[in-house]
């Protein structure tokens, strides 16, 4: 993808090694609506959000902005720091500091799958939610056939805890 801008300080909510991560600004909103319909991204593991439209996309970044403001979830951009590429989204679909609860995603594109940005993520995002966000238990969702994921996520120490259909397609839920 091409580079979007390398982000200023209010822009990133968390930085690691080689990544900022960076809230949904409009900015970056083209480039990730193209990360979204790339179906070496997207399929076979995400295919309910492959292709989007612009206006579907359009209203799913005005949703994680809102979500960021109202404190109900909070996705990130994924920008590499060295030269401000886009190369993916992480973050909570849900949290609830009440419970203490926070639901983990991260959609990697394929030109940097395999490099660490997932495992990078994950281990910034969710240290985070625990210091920031007063996360105490972790739960993500994936397809059944999202072997990849799977793995990922049970290397991390998280076990499946049951099954459930989204949009007539079976996932595994995880904690």
């Amino acid at each position: 993808m091409a580079p979007t801008g390398v982000p200023t300080a209010p822009d990133v909510i968390i930085a690691s090694a080689r990544l900022h991560f960076c809230r949904p600004l409009e900015c970056r909103d083209a480039a990730m609506h193209t990360l979204f319909n790339d179906e070496s991204t997207m399929l076979p593991h995400l295919p309910l959000l492959c292709p989007m439209s612009a206006a579907a996309m359009r209203q799913r970044r005005e949703q994680q902005r809102a979500g960021a403001e109202s404190r109900r979830s909070l996705f990130l951009d994924i920008v590499l720091r060295s030269v401000g590429e886009l190369v993916g989204t992480t973050g909570f679909t849900t949290f609830d500091s009440s419970s203490g609860r926070a639901e983990w995603g991260c959609i990697v594109a394929k030109r940097w799958q395999g490099s660490g940005i997932c495992a990078e993520s994950f281990a910034a995002t969710v240290a985070f939610a625990a210091s920031s966000l007063g996360t105490t238990v972790l739960t993500a969702s994936t397809l059944d056939t999202n072997e990849p994921m799977r793995a990922f996520l049970t290397k991390r120490g998280m076990r499946q805890t049951g099954a459930h259909v989204v949009d007539g397609v079976r996932c595994l839920a995880f904690e």
